[in-house]
């Protein structure tokens, strides 16, 4: 597994110190914006992701709008993104996702806890081989895009 570096799990090497200093820049960036903005995107993309732990990256981000995971290197599903309250688009194409899991809410099961506003999520070009049936928990989901992968339905 990948050291921990900066707000991010990477796999070693001198490249990482140079893409977490992206990372903290996009964040910092994000955060400086204008919050009232209807069009808040955080572009995390092409930085080289492996993982995400929310009380690093998004901690302060509850209200990110367009999350932009693209091009990075995730194999597991980020479960922070279910804590995301005004997320309506979510975009992780071109990465390694084969499934999605939900986290488990005490006394009410597997559910997607306060994600509940995300309309479009992107998942192109990934691994799927199987339709994520976690998505039909999303109330208000009207696009999936699994253009790339295998799925069978």
């Amino acid at each position: 597994m990948g050291a921990v570096v900066g707000r991010f799990r990477r796999k070693g090497g001198a490249e990482e110190k140079g893409q977490a200093s992206t990372v903290k820049a996009r964040i910092k960036r994000w955060q400086e914006g204008n919050p009232q903005d209807a069009n808040r995107i955080l572009d995390l993309s092409s930085c080289g992701l492996v993982s995400l732990t929310k009380t690093k990256i998004l901690h302060h981000s509850a209200k990110i709008r367009r999350l932009n995971l693209s091009k990075n290197s995730l194999q597991i599903f980020p479960l922070e993104i279910w804590q995301l309250e005004c997320l309506e688009e979510v975009i992780l194409s071109h990465n390694q996702l084969s499934s999605i899991s939900l986290p488990v809410v005490p006394g009410k099961g597997a559910q997607p806890a306060l994600c509940f506003r995300l309309k479009s999520v992107d998942m192109s070009f990934n691994a799927f081989t199987l339709f994520p049936e976690a998505l039909l928990q999303l109330p208000k989901l009207t696009s999936v895009d699994l253009r790339g992968n295998e799925v069978l339905l």
